[in-house]
Order: C-alpha cells, then structure tokens, then sequence
C-alpha cells in the first residue's frame, strides 16, 4: 500500500485533492496562471479578491511575489490559512506536538453509529474535544489573533471522517445522514497530521516570498484599508459546483462550534455568490431590467424568461434559473464594483472566467464582466492568446445523457490608463 495515498485517505474528496498537486477545482493552473503573474511581477503585491483556496499565493510564493487574498467560503478560507507559507514552521512544531500528544480522544466504546443528520451525538463530542484541544495547546506556538483560525484550519480537514454521509450524484458532494464508524479514529488522526505536515513542509521548502495575508470578508461588502495595483483572480462558475455544499459537513461542524460558544468568527452574513439554492437568497426577487447593468447578462435571463419549452422546463426556469442568473450576475456586479473602489489609478490585473452552457444558452460571463469595468471607466478586453475550449459529456440528468457541453475559459486584461 502506498503510505502516502493512505494517509489521504483519512480526508473527504475534496480535501484529498486540495493534498495533491492537481487544479483542486480552482481555475488557476500553473502553465496559464505563470505568465500572468510574470506580467505583474513589478508591482509589490498582487491581490486575489476571490481567492478560494489560495492556488494564486501558492505560485506566487514560489516565484517570489507577495500576495493578498480575500475569500468568504470558510473551509476554503482556512485551506488558504493553513497553506500559507507565513504560518509554516508554527504549524509544523504545532502538528508534531500533536502527533506525540498521549490521551488526544476519550475512550470510544462505540464501533458504529447511524444518524439522520451530519453528526452523531458522539461524533460532535469527538469534535468539540478535539477541538478544546487543539486550541488549548495552540497557545504555545501561535499567538491571540491567530489562535482560532489556526486551530480550526487543523480540525477541518478531519471532522469529515467523523461525519455521518453518502455519496451525492458528483463525486465531491455528500448527502446528509448515513454512518460514521469510530474503529481506528486515533490513528487516522494522526495519519491525517503526517500527511498535512507532508504537504506544508513541501509548502515551506517551495516558499521564496512568505509575505501574504488572508482575509476573511464577502467581496460585495468587504472594506479593505489598503488599495492595490495588480490582481489576479478568478470568479466562481456559474450554475456549477456550489462550494458551500461541497463542504456542508464542515460549514455544518463551523455551526455547532458556534453553538456551543467555542468560536467566535466565520460567520457568513449573505449566502456565497452561485450558491444554487435560490431559495436562501435574501434577495430572490431581482429586476434584472433594472439591477443589472451588463446588457449581454439582461439579454440571457430575459432569453430564460421568454423561454418556448415544455412546461416543466418553463417550470424550472422560474423557480430556480431565473432567480438564480439574476443574483448570480447581480452579485458578481456588486463584488465587482466594491473591489474596483480599491484599485489605484494605475491597477491592472487579470480575471479567468469560463463560459459554460444553460439550456444551450451560452452563459455570457466573460462579456459581462468586460461591459461591467467598462462601464466603471477601465479598459477591459478577452486576451485570445490565453483563451481554451473545454468541454464535458452530460451524465447526471439522464435526458442530456452523451450530450457534449462546451466550455471555454477567457482571460480578461482590466487596466486603468
């Protein structure tokens, strides 16, 4: 058995390839993302307003540049906490103090457990502990600020092997309630603690520049105390994976810490932009006539309203792909705008988007965004060097079943002057 790939497997999908070198579902990959940060590297700092797990601070570590993240999706918010170069050598004296720790779990008695719900009784008691814990022995390497975020940031990955769940229809999403088997969880902890400080060691040892910083804030109303004069980032996709329910068993365990007043942050105020569950949005009811601004978005969600289908394609435009275009590109505006109050006259910067399909309509991402910082007075254009087609077979709604979707990915320039 390969020790390596074992010690992963102590860890739920997404986290397994958050370990591993892969896209870890970000749109940065190394050979595209390089040469835009080679485009940027006179300025001191380059900031991702919408970093998700930080994949843009990992290549500019390595190559020498500073950065500064934003993101508002806690579990990728504290994957970002704990890959950051800054926090290294901590976490890895951290981590080995806690691999040697005698006692870390009450006796468990318990070989299996079935529950309607994410978490077992016993499960959130394992987890309350561990994370007691962790947080009280954090006080010997890290100081007051970072104590929480830390502590949580080595829990998270974890509490998925504690978690009662089965498989969704895509590959990173889980389903509420199932079984939890508890054998062999003291081990699989400390396997889980080899493997990470395996993975920040090779994060330590890459590190040129290990000046970023990480921000936990929502883009649309987030207020910054500096302005910045380069960026790279890339928006979440439309009608795709929502990266809040990827990571609903620990955005689930982030409540009941909560609850049970062991935490005090990460509280988000305002659902993540392409959440799919149109039913939360507080702001279901947009007029897209008259809140958004992007003619090329306004075009797509009235093709939706006008759309000549069958009743329950009709159906499901007004319940759920009307209301859900509406805010997505609603809010990608709002974030949009508050982020261009804190660029500097000379900012430049690149945004990756891809164009993906709905009801064989292209989805106009990339043409939005050009119109939006037009309209704020930036020059904006699709740099066709970078742009690349994709493209997937349909295979979870069995009526699309080999129908081949495209795809493509553009990288926008913004500057100003």
């Amino acid at each position: 058995m390969n020790i390596k790939n074992s010690r992963h497997n102590m860890v739920r999908e997404p986290y397994r390839a958050l370990f591993s070198t892969g896209r870890t579902y970000a749109a940065f990959e190394k050979k595209t993302t390089l040469p835009l940060i080679d485009q940027l590297m006179h300025h001191k700092v380059i900031i991702d307003p919408m970093a998700g797990y930080g994949s843009l601070m990992n290549f500019c570590s390595e190559i020498g540049i500073a950065t500064c993240n934003i993101e508002y999706n806690p579990p990728a918010y504290l994957w970002g906490v704990l890959n950051n170069p800054k926090y290294s050598d901590i976490i890895i004296e951290f981590i080995d103090s806690l691999i040697h720790k005698e006692g870390k779990f009450r006796t468990i008695r318990e070989r299996v457990d079935v529950s309607d719900l994410w978490f077992s009784p016993l499960s959130y008691n394992i987890i309350s502990d561990l994370f007691r814990l962790i947080y009280n022995i954090s006080s010997e390497f890290i100081d007051e600020n970072h104590r929480e975020e830390i502590s949580l940031a080595l829990l998270l990955p974890f509490v998925g092997r504690l978690a009662c769940y089965v498989p969704g229809n895509v590959v990173a999403n889980v389903k509420q309630g199932g079984m939890c088997i508890y054998t062999g969880i003291p081990d699989d902890f400390d396997n889980y603690l080899m493997a990470l400080k395996e993975k920040i060691d090779g994060i330590k040892r890459s590190s040129i520049n290990k000046n970023h910083e990480f921000i936990f804030g929502d883009l649309r109303t987030i207020k910054l105390e500096n302005k910045f004069s380069a960026f790279i980032t890339s928006p979440p996709y439309p009608n795709s994976r929502d990266y809040f329910k990827m990571f609903a068993p620990e955005n689930e365990c982030l409540l009941f810490l909560k609850s049970q007043k062991l935490i005090n942050g990460l509280i988000i105020e305002e659902p993540l932009i392409s959440c799919v569950c149109v039913s939360e949005y507080r702001n279901k009811n947009i007029d897209y006539i008259n809140d958004i601004s992007s003619e090329s978005a306004r075009t797509f969600i009235e093709y939706l309203v006008n759309f000549k289908g069958k009743k329950q394609a009709k159906y499901d435009m007004s319940v759920y792909y009307i209301p859900y275009f509406s805010n997505y590109f609603y809010s990608m505006e709002r974030a949009y705008r508050n982020f261009a109050s804190y660029l500097t006259d000379n900012a430049e910067g690149y945004i990756i988007v891809v164009n993906n399909t709905a009801r064989d309509k292209i989805i106009p991402v990339a043409e939005s965004t050009v119109e939006v910082f037009n309209q704020m007075g930036f020059k904006a254009k699709k740099v066709d060097i970078y742009t690349r087609e994709l493209s997937h077979v349909g295979s979870i709604n069995p009526r699309v079943k080999g129908f081949k979707a495209k795809h493509t990915e553009y990288t926008i320039k913004v500057w100003r002057g």
